[in-house]
């Protein structure tokens, strides 16, 4: 009777830890992915904006005109 009596309470004792670890878990992973984007989007308004070169944004990049097939 004992045994079941402290099995119990150890169950209880280990759900506790464990929910109490997910829960830190959740709490730190929020933590981080907020953090990254803070410096993501710091980093991207420190960077000097570079020009983009035109061949990138033309649409004959390779001196072919990009074909579009027609719906039928």
């Amino acid at each position: 009777m004992h045994d079941m009596i402290g099995a119990s309470g150890m169950l209880r004792g280990w759900a506790a830890v464990w929910h109490m670890q997910l829960v830190w878990l959740l709490m730190m992973l929020v933590v981080s992915v907020a953090a990254t984007a803070l410096i993501e989007s710091l980093f991207a308004s420190l960077r000097p904006h570079m020009v983009v070169p035109k061949f990138v944004t033309s649409r004959v990049a390779l001196g072919s005109p990009i074909r579009v097939a027609k719906p039928r």
